[in-house]
């Protein structure tokens, strides 16, 4: 009876401390995996944290927008509404200018003769 407390004691230290000895016999780590084993655990493990990180940043996106559309558009409407006003008119201005070549004309009249 004593002997099987202490076998039982000593399996529940090995369950304690991971898996039983046994167990792990079959298991592989870092240490005797093979190199594409290590270099595909590593691929995925990148990979899983990119798409992860992609959509974080989808759904910050998606907040920060919502709260800029419900939030701060309503309050700077006016002063975009002034500032398309006044392009619209600047426009409007520049068509009624007559139209120039694009170069510079200088009368002969002011140019020095040598």
């Amino acid at each position: 009876m004593l002997n099987l407390k202490i076998i039982m004691d000593q399996k529940n230290i090995n369950t304690v401390y991971g898996e039983a000895k046994e167990d792990m016999a079959g298991r592989k780590s870092l240490y005797n995996a093979r190199a594409y084993e290590i270099f595909w655990r590593n691929f995925l493990a990148g990979i899983s944290r990119t798409l992860g990180s992609i959509f974080l940043y989808i759904v910050f996106f998606i907040i920060v927008n919502v709260l800029i559309l419900k939030y701060v558009l309503p309050i700077y409407m006016p002063l975009l509404n002034k500032i398309t006003n006044i392009m619209d008119s600047i426009e409007k201005m520049q068509k009624t200018l007559p139209q120039t070549s694009g170069t510079l004309d200088i009368p002969f009249s002011i140019i020095p003769k040598k």
